[in-house]
C-alpha cells in the first residue's frame, strides 16, 4: 500500500495525506515511524497490533483517530518525537490502555510546543485534564511524573 512491509522502519511519504484504516494493522515488524509534514489524519486501527513499535516521529499534527496505536500491553514503545505542534490525539488514539501502562516514555519536542505536548500526552492519559491553567499544569505534572515519563527538548 505505502511501502514494503518487510522492513522494521517505516517513513509515510509526503503525498500521504491520510492514513487509512488498518493500513498497517498487526505488522509486527515495525519498530520505528515516521509520519511526514503532510499527514492529516490517522484513521483507527492504522497501527493496530504494532506491537513491537519503539520510536514514533511526528513530522505533522494530525488528528489520530481513537485505537490508530491500539498498542496492547506490553508495548515496547518507548519514545515518541513532535517535530512540529503535538498531534490532535483523541482520548483512545493508543487504545483502552491509553499510555497508562507504559514506563519509562521519552517524549522529545521542541522547546515552543513543550506545554502543549505535556498537555496531549496527559489528556491520552487521563479524563481530569481540561486547561493550562496552574492548578491544570500541576495536575499534568503529577501525571507524568507518576508515569514516569521524560521530555526532551530537541
Amino acid at each position: 500500500m505505502f511501502c514494503i512491509l518487510y522492513h522494521a522502519k517505516i517513513v509515510i511519504p509526503s503525498n500521504v495525506g491520510v492514513i487509512p484504516k488498518h493500513a498497517f494493522e498487526h505488522f509486527e515488524k515495525l519498530e520505528e515511524l515516521t509520519i511526514s509534514a503532510n499527514v492529516k489524519t490517522i484513521q483507527s486501527y492504522a497501527f493496530s497490533g504494532c506491537d513491537n513499535l519503539k520510536r514514533i516521529v511526528f513530522d505533522s499534527s494530525p488528528t489520530v483517530d481513537d485505537c490508530a496505536f491500539n498498542l496492547i500491553p506490553p508495548s515496547k514503545l518507548e519514545e515518541i518525537t513532535f517535530l512540529k505542534a503535538p498531534p490532535k490525539f483523541t482520548k483512545y488514539a493508543f487504545g483502552l490502555f491509553r499510555l497508562s501502562y507504559i514506563k519509562p516514555l521519552t517524549i522529545k519536542v521542541k522547546r515552543d510546543f513543550l506545554n502543549d505536548a505535556k498537555l496531549a500526552i496527559a489528556r491520552i492519559i487521563s479524563d481530569n485534564i481540561t486547561d493550562k491553567s496552574n492548578d491544570g499544569q500541576k495536575k499534568i505534572e503529577t501525571i507524568l511524573n507518576s508515569k514516569n515519563f521524560t521530555f526532551e527538548i530537541i
